[in-house]
C-alpha cells in the first residue's frame, strides 16, 4: 500500500529563498529612500513657498519687507527691537500664538526661542527636529534651529538684496527697508530666502549658528558672496581651511566650512524662494554669476534662471 510523504525545504532551497528575499529588499530600500527624499524635498519646497507668500503679505500689510534683524522690522514699535525676520513673518504663517508668546516679555521670548518650528526646518536633514542645548560660547539656553536664511544681497553691507540688516537712525526711519518698487530686477527674478542648514552638531561649537529667533546675520541671513566667514576651518578650530569667499556648492552637515555658504540637504541643489512666491530648485552646477544675480534686486543682470 502506497504511503503519502510530505516533502519539506532542503537547506539549499531555504538559502536560495533567503538570498532572493535579501536581493528584493536590497532593491526596494533605495526606492523607498528615494520616495522619502522626494516627499521631504516637496515639504521643504512648500515651507519656502509659504514663507515667501508670508513675506509678501507682510509687505502688503506694512508696505515694506522685514529687514533681516534689528528694529527696522517695525520702526514704530520699540517692542520688536533686535528681533529676526522670522519673528516678523509668524503672523502671516498662521503662527499668531507663537508670535504673541515671543513678543509678550523677555521670559516668554526665551520660551519661544526654545521651540523647534517645523515651517523653518527642512525635513531632508535628520537634525530637523532638534534644538541647540549645549553650553558653549557663553550660551546655555536652548535655541530652535532654522534651515532657511534671508538673502541680504552681494555682501552683508552692500544692501542690494531684499532683506538686509540696516537699522534706522530713528524709530520711524524706514530707509533701511525694502519695498516692491525697489526691486527693479523683477519679483520673479529676485530671490528672498534660500537654504542653508545650521552649523554641525559636533564637538566644537555644536549647532552654534542657525537659530531662528536669535538676531545675528549668521543665524538668519546669507549673502551671495560671503566675505565674512563664520568658520575658517572645516573642523571649526582646525582641519582644512575654508574657501574665502565661499560660493554656492554642495555641503556636508559635519563640515563647519559649509556654514559659510548656501547649500541644502538635497542631492542636486537647494531651494530658493522668490519675491513673487515661486520656489525653484537651483542646481549646484549653476554659474556663480547667476546665483549672485538672483540674490540682488536692482543690478539689471540678464540671466536665464531656468
Amino acid at each position: 500500500m502506497a504511503r503519502n510523504t510530505r516533502r519539506g525545504f532542503t537547506l539549499i532551497e531555504l538559502l536560495v529563498v533567503i538570498a532572493i528575499i535579501a536581493i528584493l529588499i536590497g532593491l526596494l530600500l533605495p526606492a523607498v529612500q528615494k520616495v522619502r527624499e522626494a516627499a521631504a524635498r516637496t515639504k521643504c519646497s512648500n515651507n519656502l513657498k509659504q514663507i515667501a507668500l508670508a513675506l509678501m503679505q507682510h509687505h502688503d500689510n506694512k508696505n515694506f519687507f522685514p529687514s533681516n534683524i534689528g528694529n527696522a522690522n517695525y520702526p514704530n514699535d520699540a517692542s520688536f527691537q533686535n528681533r529676526t525676520w522670522m519673528l516678523s513673518a509668524l503672523p502671516y504663517l498662521e503662527q499668531d500664538a507663537m508670535h504673541a508668546l515671543a513678543t509678550k516679555n523677555a521670559a516668554s521670548m526665551v520660551t519661544a526661542q526654545e521651540r523647534s518650528m517645523a515651517i523653518y526646518a527642512c525635513p531632508s536633514d535628520p537634525r530637523s527636529d532638534i534644538v541647540f542645548n549645549q553650553n558653549v560660547g557663553g550660551f546655555s539656553a536652548n535655541y530652535g534651529l532654522t534651515w532657511y536664511v534671508a538673502i541680504t544681497g552681494t555682501t552683508f553691507s552692500s544692501y542690494d538684496g531684499v532683506m538686509y540688516n540696516r537699522p534706522p537712525t530713528t524709530p520711524k526711519d524706514t530707509r533701511g527697508l525694502t519695498k516692491v518698487d525697489m526691486i527693479s530686477d523683477g519679483t520673479s527674478n529676485t530671490a528672498i530666502v534660500g537654504e542653508r542648514p545650521p552649523s554641525p552638531n559636533g564637538a566644537y561649537f555644536p549647532l552654534y549658528w542657525g537659530w531662528w529667533l536669535y538676531e545675528t546675520n549668521q543665524d538668519t541671513s546669507m549673502c551671495a558672496t560671503n566675505s565674512s566667514l563664520v568658520f575658517s576651518s572645516s573642523l571649526g578650530n582646525g582641519g582644512t581651511s575654508c574657501p574665502n569667499p565661499d560660493r554656492y556648492r554642495p555641503g556636508n552637515i559635519n563640515n563647519y566650512c559649509d556654514t559659510n555658504h548656501f547649500w541644502a540637504a538635497h542631492n542636486v541643489g537647494g531651494h530658493f524662494a522668490f519675491v513673487d512666491g515661486s520656489v525653484r530648485m537651483i542646481p549646484y552646477t549653476t554659474p556663480a554669476s547667476v546665483v549672485v544675480a538672483i540674490c540682488t534686486r536692482n543690478k539689471a543682470e540678464a540671466v536665464n534662471i531656468d
